[in-house]
Parts: C-alpha cells; sequence; structure tokens
C-alpha cells in the first residue's frame, strides 16, 4: 500500500494549468478514484490505460445497436473511458513509474477511441445525414492533430513559437479539447440529442482546424521562417 502525501503529489496543483473547464468536472469522480486506486490497489498506469480502453470499446458496441437505451449505456462507458483516461496519469506521477511506453500508449488510445466512438455512433443512429456529418466529425478531429504535430515539429523544430490557441483566444482550447466531448456526449444521449454531437464536431472541429492554419500561417511569416535559408 501506497501512502500519499499532499506535499508529494496535490493532484489539484499537478494539471491547474492549462485545463479545459470539462476536466474540472471529470476531477469531482476522477480525484477521490485516483486516491482509492493509489492507495488500496497495485493497478498500474498502463493497466488503467487498458481498463480506459475496454470501457471505450464496449461504449461502442452498445453506440452501434442504435436506440435511446443502448446510447446512454454506451456514453456512460465512454464517460468512464474518459476519467479513467485521465486517472493513468495521476497513477504513474504519484508512484514516479512514467515511461515513454505509458504516454505513447495512451496517447493512441485516445487517438483510437474518439473516432471510433463518433463512428459507432454515427452508424447505430442508421441515417445516411449521420453517417455524413460523422464523417465530417471524425476528419476534424485527425486533422487538427496532424496539422498541430507538423507544424510543431517539421517547421518549427519542436520550438514553442506561436503554439495556436494560447494569448486572448485560449479559451477556445478549454471548449474545443477532447474531454469536453465525452461530456457532451452523454448530456447528449440523456437529452435524446445525439445527432448535435456530430453536428458540434463537424462544424466547430473543422473550424478549429481551418484557424489553426490560419495561426501557423502568420507565424511563419512573424518569425521569418517563409524565407529561403
Amino acid at each position: 500500500m501506497i501512502h500519499i502525501k499532499k506535499k508529494e503529489y496535490d493532484f489539484k496543483g499537478a494539471s491547474s494549468y492549462h485545463k479545459e473547464w470539462s476536466t474540472r468536472v471529470f476531477d469531482i469522480i476522477g480525484e477521490p478514484l485516483s486516491v482509492f486506486l493509489i492507495k488500496c490497489t497495485k493497478m498500474t498506469p498502463n493497466q488503467c490505460s487498458m481498463l480506459s480502453f475496454i470501457f471505450g470499446l464496449v461504449g461502442g458496441i452498445f453506440f452501434l445497436q442504435g436506440g435511446f437505451i443502448n446510447q446512454v449505456i454506451g456514453a456512460s462507458f465512454a464517460f468512464l473511458y474518459n476519467i479513467f483516461d485521465m486517472i493513468d496519469g495521476r497513477i504513474a506521477r504519484a508512484r514516479h513509474i512514467s515511461t515513454k511506453m505509458g504516454k505513447w500508449l495512451d496517447a493512441i488510445i485516445d487517438f483510437f477511441i474518439f473516432p471510433y466512438l463518433i463512428f459507432t455512433l454515427a452508424y447505430g443512429m442508421g441515417t445516411y445525414m449521420a453517417a455524413l456529418v460523422g464523417m465530417l466529425a471524425i476528419i476534424s478531429y485527425n486533422t487538427h492533430y496532424l496539422i498541430v504535430f507538423f507544424y510543431k515539429f517539421e517547421m518549427t523544430g519542436n520550438k514553442p513559437i506561436g503554439i495556436p490557441g494560447k494569448g486572448k483566444l485560449e479559451w477556445i482550447r478549454y471548449i474545443y479539447g477532447s474531454n469536453v466531448f465525452y461530456l457532451v456526449l452523454l448530456i447528449a444521449v440523456l437529452v435524446k440529442a445525439p445527432m448535435a454531437v456530430l453536428w458540434i464536431w463537424a462544424i466547430f472541429g473543422n473550424l478549429y482546424w481551418m484557424a489553426i492554419l490560419i495561426v501557423q500561417y502568420q507565424n511563419l511569416r512573424r518569425f521569418g521562417l517563409d524565407k529561403h535559408g
């Protein structure tokens, strides 16, 4: 059993900077659950990541069945997925066992689960409109990350200059981040409006990566990276 002192690891202080507002909602459940898992179990961060992955997969299976009850159950499992997806990092920091492999596993699961849930939700709704809007939502998520990482590593050499979304527009990052999806998803299916989830990420998600392109272009010109040599 591991005893955690507040000075050794402060759950609130560890991730209070650059935090999406929705993450604070998950902290209400995730914080006490993190403490319980760390103090009373031997669960490793990777085991927690795999458990979250299973929750996500199960959620998608229920979405595929369609119907209100299945959507509520699916969204509940997706909600659990996101809670445990955040807990794995807390376990790693509390036990000082963070590894590159663990970070890779956590990120890969994230990249898979979001489009998977969008696809299964749209498929289960069984309409051409849901399929079309769902496809646009999936494209927005993957495109956003591809653009950000290409710019960061290929164009600027991983230098932290002009990262899109900072400054006056930083609030946009807080309302668009991946965590808010799972909260909106659960609320939407409870009020019988799952299509709203697809529309939000199809429209706002694609506008977001387009805005990132504009910011990146302006940054390249601002720092003189558009010139030869």
